[in-house]
């Protein structure tokens, strides 16, 4: 960010002093004091361009700097059933702080420093009440974009929603499309969550059309992921499926290999939902594999609650005994206890829960 900056500062400069050179050129009183000034007047085509070239690098600086600001406001997430969510970083809530500051900056800036650790250590309550005491200091958009994503891996879908739709407003005010988009997947799996697939399928289709617009490649496969989510929650597995391998395309692309195991354990939920169980295994342990050689624990507690439905269906009961005693001893290790809830946990469990929620 420094390099771009000072980089922008210097072509400008330099655009400055050619134009000022042209102008000191002109006077006749300095041009007969300082002999070079003579020499300029065949050259003032070049001393025009340098000057337009100098002023264009340093404007490319500062919209490149601006751009790579931007990025930076978002992360990737990973909740507590290995699900993935876009965040907030540090980066733009500084933005945010620098834009308006307030008294109470310190305290914003404090809180969500604690949550951010918080979350990382995975203690959920915790980081949700860290996030509470920023956004009461500074209600900015970053803060209450990671609230709500916190109350979504706590299951308190019906808090996340209300956390959201606040923040949501102030992205809308500030015209920060990019975390936008974020905030419009967020509020998906909340309504999710809540059984109101309709609104989620919207919330996340709107969500796409935002990621796609503004250049969030990561967002866009989180919201097919996502939109395959529902499409299967609703009973259109076909469809859903479609999603979940554009998702995994755009992961492989974009070479994330936690975002291709994620799709993986959708695409096995799909074909699990369709009775199409060795597919579906093959599917989940090949997940299984790649957050295996990432050491995504996460990730394989949740590929293995899979598996173990799977060998279930089966009629493999030692099988999936098995692997469910692996899941469970990947989440004691994590502290944490065994969840399924409808936004986390595999796509099996979430799609299960979620039709039942819709009835």
């Amino acid at each position: 960010m420094l390099t771009l900056s000072v980089a922008a500062y210097l072509s400008k400069l330099l655009a400055g002093m050619c134009l000022l050179t042209l102008v000191l050129s002109r006077q006749k009183q300095l041009r007969d004091r300082l002999p070079i000034l003579k020499t300029i007047d065949g050259r003032q085509l070049w001393l025009v361009v340098a000057a337009c070239l100098a002023w264009i690098l340093g404007s490319g600086a500062n919209a490149w700097k601006e751009r790579l600001e931007s990025e930076a406001s978002l992360a990737l997430s990973q909740g507590p059933n290995g699900e993935l969510v876009q965040k907030a970083t540090a980066a733009a809530l500084r933005g945010e702080l620098t834009r308006a500051p307030s008294a109470l900056d310190g305290q914003a800036k404090d809180g969500f420093d604690a949550a951010e650790r918080d979350l990382a250590a995975m203690r959920y309550p915790e980081a949700a009440s860290n996030y509470e005491r920023s956004v009461r200091a500074a209600p900015t958009v970053a803060g209450y974009l990671n609230l709500g994503v916190t109350l979504l891996y706590l299951s308190e879908f019906r808090r996340a929603e209300s956390a959201l739709l606040s923040g949501l407003f102030g992205a809308r005010q500030e015209a920060a499309d990019r975390i936008e988009g974020a905030y419009l997947d967020a509020l998906g799996r909340a309504y999710l969550g809540q059984g109101r697939l309709q609104a989620a399928l919207e919330s996340h289709r709107a969500a796409l059309e935002v990621h796609t617009r503004v250049g969030n490649p990561v967002g866009r496969a989180n919201a097919h992921a996502n939109i395959g989510n529902v499409l299967l929650a609703q009973g259109r597995p076909g469809e859903a499926l479609l999603s979940h391998r554009e998702a995994f395309r755009l992961y492989t692309r974009l070479e994330n290999p936690m975002g291709r195991a994620n799709a993986l354990n959708c695409i096995g939920g799909v074909y699990f939902m369709q009775h199409e169980q060795e597919e579906a295994l093959g599917a989940l342990q090949e997940a299984l594999s790649l957050n295996r050689r990432i050491g995504n624990l996460l990730g394989q507690a949740r590929d293995l609650a899979g598996i173990s439905s799977v060998y279930l269906a089966q009629g493999k009961r030692s099988e999936a005994l098995e692997a469910l005693r692996q899941s469970q001893a990947i989440r004691d290790q994590l502290g944490m206890a065994v969840r399924s809830d409808p936004n986390g946990g595999s796509v099996i469990d979430q799609t299960k829960a979620a039709g039942t929620a819709a009835r």
